[in-house]
């Protein structure tokens, strides 16, 4: 599927705009701090070797998927972080468009790699 000047160019008006307006930095600092303050990973660790077992009551099988989902969403925010950078980087011409190509296939892969562990 090829693009037209158009569409490319919203796109990367799109891109621009997100990095501009800090909105993935200022999204990011809010999760850390949101993350630090309620995330015990002692805590979480133990409930994960409890849901394995199969000896978790319904409370901590609670907890246990609201750490998971923090953990998910911190990884989300990192993965995301990925692309821009790769995209901020091939449209100020620091890699061309086989590097660019390259380096978005893989860092599909560990991401596809990275969430089928999880």
């Amino acid at each position: 599927m090829k693009l037209s000047l158009k569409h490319k160019t919203k796109f990367w008006k799109k891109i621009e705009l997100v990095v501009e307006n800090g909105s993935i930095n200022g999204l990011k600092n809010k999760m850390e701090q949101f993350i630090k303050l309620i995330y015990n990973k002692r805590e979480h660790l133990e409930l994960l070797k409890k849901r394995k077992s199969g000896d978790i009551s319904r409370d901590d099988y609670q907890k246990c998927l609201n750490y998971s989902s923090l953990t998910n969403c911190r990884l989300d925010s990192c993965i995301l972080e990925i692309y821009v950078e790769l995209f901020e980087d091939f449209q100020k011409g620091k890699i061309n468009t086989s590097e660019f190509y390259l380096a978005f296939e893989n860092t599909n892969k560990l991401t596809s790699n990275t969430l089928n562990i999880i």
